[in-house]
């Protein structure tokens, strides 16, 4: 399982697509919202939000590229003021300890063949909250070949390769492998290692 230090590595792990070199983009769909600032002293700056309760009033929000963090309990309440890179205090004190999982996704938008997603882990104790962990909780890749599209999810995780095939006539395959490593330069020869995996299921 990928370890990155901070999420800026993580963000820097697939900066362009590895099919058509395009930049790769964060997906807003695992965001509540993000924000696009300048200021004289400190810059660009980029200010993703994710929710972590029902409420979308309920926000943690990390500042890029310093990774200052905020947390809004509810409407009512103020921003935490960050005392650190990566560590902040929630006012008032939360009703709990524990952790925060969020998931933050990268792909790529002109040809739609490659993505990647992000597991963070927030800890909340003692009216402090920090960003434990971030990990690379998958990759996925898409291949045409022969009339078929091949989707192919590497779950590090789970430690499970999921495949799936579609062709134009409308069937359709899916099943899961123990986890094989993603060939993002040979991506044909990694289609037929799985198909020929298939004769064994």
């Amino acid at each position: 399982m990928k370890i990155f230090h901070n999420l800026t590595q993580a963000l820097e792990y697939r900066i362009d697509c590895p099919f058509c070199g395009s930049l790769m983009e964060i997906n807003d769909r695992d965001l509540a919202g993000q924000q696009y600032n300048f200021d004289a002293h400190r810059g660009s700056t980029r200010t993703l939000e994710f929710t972590f309760s029902s409420s979308r009033d309920d926000l943690i929000r990390i500042e890029l590229p310093s990774e200052r963090i905020e947390m809004q309990m509810d409407s009512n309440c103020n921003y935490l003021q960050s005392v650190g890179s990566n560590l902040g205090t929630v006012y008032p004190k939360p009703f709990f300890n524990g952790n925060i999982y969020c998931k933050l996704s990268k792909d790529c938008t002109k040809c739609c063949q490659y993505e990647y997603v992000l597991q963070l882990r927030f800890i909340i104790i003692d009216k402090q909250i920090s960003l434990d962990i971030v990990i690379l909780n998958s990759e996925s890749m898409s291949v045409e070949d022969n009339d078929m599209l091949h989707e192919i999810k590497n779950i590090y995780v789970t430690e499970k390769t999921e495949y799936s095939y579609f062709s134009k006539d409308g069937s359709n395959k899916h099943s899961s492998f123990p986890l094989i490593p993603m060939d993002l330069d040979n991506p044909e020869n990694m289609v037929s290692r799985l198909r020929k995996l298939l004769i064994f299921q």
